[in-house]
């Protein structure tokens, strides 16, 4: 599978990579399309700390189901899906009183203070 690696800082490139197989509870995707995000751009200026370089870019993306792991019974080979991988905690850490705003509060989700993301993994 081709995949967009950041290799260093400023240097990105197309490389062929082994088709991971799905653990448990998880599916592989055949990408259609992924886009490229602020997070991707402060990756490639070296302004994202942690960031640990062989890096595959793009966690925005969609495509097709092409495997599933054991135990995954919700999806199966052939259906269409979009993935963003950001799990919001809904606790927000922003100026002003927003823990009493309700609107606030959901259009901040995406800055709290326990943000996770799930397992994306390429071997």
């Amino acid at each position: 599978m081709r995949a967009a690696v950041f290799e260093a800082v400023g240097r990105l490139a197309m490389v062929e990579r082994p088709a991971p197989r799905p653990p448990e509870g998880a599916v592989r995707v055949q990408v259609d399309a992924c886009g490229i995000c602020g997070t991707d751009v402060h990756i490639f200026r070296g302004e994202f700390p942690g960031a640990a370089f062989p890096l595959v870019a793009g966690h925005e993306f969609s495509g097709v189901v092409e495997a599933t792991g054991a135990g995954v019974s919700h999806l199966r080979a052939g259906d269409q899906v979009a993935v963003d991988p950001s799990i919001y905690c809904g606790v927000a850490d922003a100026p002003g009183d927003i823990e009493n705003d309700e609107q606030a509060l959901r259009a901040a989700a995406n800055l709290g203070r326990r943000l996770a993301t799930t397992r994306l993994a390429v071997e």
